[in-house]
C-alpha cells in the first residue's frame, strides 16, 4: 500500500481508513524500504515486533466512530443512522483493515509462511507465535468481510421498504471499500491456509463488487488470487511477498 506521508493526518471520506492505521502502514512500508537498501534481519524483526505491538493496542470501536463521523460531515445536512446494523458495519470494516494490516506486516516483513525467509528469521517459538497471530487475524478478517457481504444481501432484500425520510444507513454498502483486505485475505486463503472455500468466496465477492461498481480493479484482485490459487495447486509457490505482485495490477482503495 502507498500513502503520502504528509496526508495521513487528513480525513479522507473516500478511503474510509482511520489515520492511526494509515500511519502504521506507512511504518511498515518504511521498514520494507529500509530493508531493501540495507538488509538486516534483526532490524526488520524488531520493527515487526513494534508494529504488532501497536496493532494489539488498536481500538476498532473508536476507529469506527472516527471514520463514521467523518462520513457524516460529508453527508451534511443529512446524517447517518446510528442503528445497530450501521455500527456493526463500520466496526466490521475497521476490523477488516486491522487484520489485513497484521497479515501484511507479518508476511511482508517476516516472509511468507513456510518460505526459507521465515524459517531463517525465527526460531521455533517465535515462528509458532507468528502462526498464531496469522491464524487469528485471518479468521477475524474473514468474519468481518462475511458480515459486510451478508449486510449487502439484507439491504437488497429491504430495498423499497425503508421509510423515505429515514437516516442514511451504511449497512449493506461498506463491502465496496474493502478491496485491499479482500486481496490480502485471498492471498492468505490460497497460500497459507489452503482454504478453497474462503478463497472462492473472496474471489466471487471481488468479481461481483467489480461488476456492481463498473470497475476492473477489484476484478483484477480476484484474478490475482485465483492465479495464486492455481499456482499453489500446481506446486509453484512464491518465495516472497513482493514476488506475489510481480506483474500484478495496482489496487486502489
Amino acid at each position: 500500500m502507498i500513502f503520502d506521508a504528509n496526508a495521513v493526518d487528513i480525513l479522507n471520506p473516500w478511503t474510509l481508513m482511520p489515520n492511526d492505521l494509515a500511519k502504521t502502514l506507512n511504518q511498515i512500508n518504511t521498514l520494507r524500504a529500509q530493508d531493501t537498501l540495507e538488509p538486516s534481519t534483526k532490524t526488520r524483526m524488531e520493527g515487526l515486533s513494534a508494529v504488532l505491538s501497536l496493532l494489539e493496542e488498536a481500538t476498532p470501536d473508536s476507529w469506527a466512530s472516527e471514520v463514521a463521523t467523518n462520513a457524516n460531515v460529508w453527508l451534511s445536512p443529512g446524517h447517518l443512522s446510528e442503528d445497530p446494523e450501521t455500527k456493526a458495519a463500520w466496526k466490521a470494516m475497521m476490523m477488516a483493515f486491522l487484520n489485513a494490516t497484521v497479515l501484511y506486516a507479518v508476511n511482508s516483513l517476516a516472509g511468507l509462511h513456510g518460505t526459507p525467509a521465515r524459517l531463517a528469521a525465527f526460531s521455533q517459538g517465535p515462528r509458532q507465535y507468528l502462526v498464531g497471530r496469522e491464524t487469528a487475524a485471518y479468521d477475524a478478517l474473514m468474519s468481518s468481510i462475511r458480515l459486510l457481504f451478508s449486510q449487502r444481501v439484507q439491504r437488497r432484500c429491504q430495498e423499497g421498504h425503508r421509510p423515505f425520510e429515514s437516516p442514511a444507513t451504511s449497512a449493506g454498502l461498506l463491502h465496496k471499500f474493502v478491496i485491499w483486505p479482500m486481496v490480502v485475505g485471498g492471498i492468505q486463503a490460497a497460500l497459507v491456509h489452503h482454504d478453497d472455500e474462503g478463497a472462492g468466496f473472496l474471489c466471487s465477492g471481488m468479481q461481483s463488487v467489480g461488476e456492481e461498481l463498473g470497475t476492473v480493479s477489484i476484478i483484477d484482485g480476484a484474478r490475482l488470487v485465483e492465479k495464486l490459487r492455481q499456482s499453489q495447486r500446481n506446486g509453484l509457490e512464491p518465495r516472497s511477498w513482493d514476488e506475489l505482485f510481480d506483474g500484478a495490477p495496482l489496487f486502489l482503495m
